[in-house]
């Protein structure tokens, strides 16, 4: 599924506020070129009111400014949650860093424990969702996802690299997480956060063969706990055969919880948290962290997927027959038949390789897509719901960036290590004087 968002690039001031109809009031439209433009962006998506980039739609509607979804109030809506994402420049995915590459996926396990052991000083005695954390801020590929409650932060994300590029802030809402039978944005030690980090400790074979027995079922059933749910509902021997993987995550859920006979629902494991961190350093409380964590993929078809696309796939038709004629005419040819496999198999695991990673990127970018604050905006020619995301562009970015300095917000004070206060201070010195 392509998730299509609407672009807030312009907003819109009045002479009056709490007008009942558009007439009453005189309207400006200005780009979003200043840090007063991009919050007044904000309230304007807040409200329902949207001046999107493609201008060939018409808006029939000017709603109030002050009113909110199904009668929620601002108030309401900021007690739920509102947060924020910023990007440098317009990605396909909004996904965390371990779905960027399906081999970061199959190596999960070993990215966490090689940075326990090159860390292990910083990381001593920390839950398994704190290491997880620390080593997403320091640019390990994990299944967190960061965000901001800081509108100025998700600003600066937004506008401080790619600056030929435009920029894009995503606005999430916690009143959306009902949708996903989510009570709260929930603390490191709740133990649905704890299971969705646990997995990032089983091998990709082991998270395979769970999603296979679980991504399926029916979602009445997904309410029982997992061992119960195995042990009663399938076959011996299917529990048996998969009894070692239950066991290791138990073990790895009872040891973080510090607590023995453990259940864990079979939802839990599925979908994604939103967390508030406890303040593990400095860097976290500087960018008002808060983070999404992902659960088990579902890629229970993809091996159906492959076993498809082997089949239909014209290339490697093509080197099969290629190879079965060699070896049936038992020539001087018979030399290519070692480098025909060596490619056959190649280009099996770039086949895979794809249907892999388009399945899991597809999912974990619907997560952010699922919690982005949406409308039905009344604008011809556009229906359904979408989401909306502010547009930063690429000529405003400077511009910008000046103003969140003087406000305080700089590199040295998002990231507070020597190397980012450095980087600051050499920009500071980054000009020439003239003899007098």
């Amino acid at each position: 599924m392509k998730e299509k968002y609407l672009d807030v690039d312009k907003v819109w001031y009045t002479d009056k506020e709490n007008v009942e109809e558009e007439k009453e009031a005189n309207y400006i439209v200005r780009n979003i070129e200043s840090i007063s433009d991009y919050l007044r962006g904000i309230i304007n998506i807040l409200s329902d009111y949207y001046l999107v980039k493609r201008w060939d739609l018409k808006i029939l509607k000017y709603e109030n400014l002050f009113s909110y979804p199904n009668g929620t109030s601002l108030d309401e809506l900021l007690q739920k949650g509102i947060f924020f994402r910023g990007e440098s420049k317009k990605y396909e995915n909004q996904i965390p860093g371990l779905y960027r590459d399906i081999k970061y996926v199959q190596h999960e396990n070993e990215i966490i424990i090689d940075g326990m052991l090159n860390a292990a000083d910083q990381l001593e005695g920390k839950s398994l969702f704190d290491t997880l954390t620390l080593l997403q801020h320091y640019g390990s590929n994990t299944r967190i996802l960061d965000m901001t409650s800081n509108a100025l932060v998700a600003l600066y994300f937004a506008t401080s690299t790619n600056l030929n590029e435009d920029g894009f802030v995503y606005l999430l809402s916690g009143s959306q997480l009902g949708n996903k039978d989510i009570e709260k944005i929930k603390s490191p030690i709740d133990r649905s956060v704890i299971v969705k980090a646990c997995l990032s400790r089983l091998t990709f074979d082991d998270k395979r063969i769970l999603s296979n027995l679980l991504s399926n079922i029916p979602q009445i059933e997904k309410i029982k706990d997992i061992k119960e749910y195995l042990i009663q509902e399938q076959s011996q021997s299917v529990w048996k055969k998969n009894k070692r993987i239950i066991t290791r995550l138990y073990s790895l859920v009872q040891k973080e919880l510090g607590v023995s006979n453990i259940e864990i629902p079979i939802y839990e494991l599925f979908g994604y948290d939103i967390v508030r961190p406890f303040s593990l350093d400095e860097r976290v409380i500087r960018q008002s962290g808060l983070f999404m964590i992902i659960g088990l993929e579902n890629i229970s078809k993809i091996d159906k997927k492959y076993e498809l696309a082997l089949k239909k796939n014209k290339k490697l038709i093509d080197l099969k027959t290629k190879l079965v004629e060699i070896q049936e005419k038992s020539h001087k040819e018979i030399n290519e038949i070692p480098k025909l496999e060596y490619e056959i198999d190649r280009y099996k695991k770039f086949v895979y390789k794809k249907i892999l990673e388009r399945t899991i990127q597809s999912e974990a970018t619907h997560n952010i897509y699922d919690l982005s604050v949406k409308y039905s905006p009344i604008i011809s020619g556009l229906t359904g719901e979408h989401p909306a995301r502010i547009l930063i562009k690429k000529e405003y970015k400077k511009r910008i960036l000046n103003e969140l300095n003087m406000l305080g917000i700089t590199s040295s004070s998002i990231y507070p290590d020597l190397a980012h206060k450095t980087k600051d201070i050499n920009k500071k010195y980054n000009f020439i004087e003239l003899p007098r």
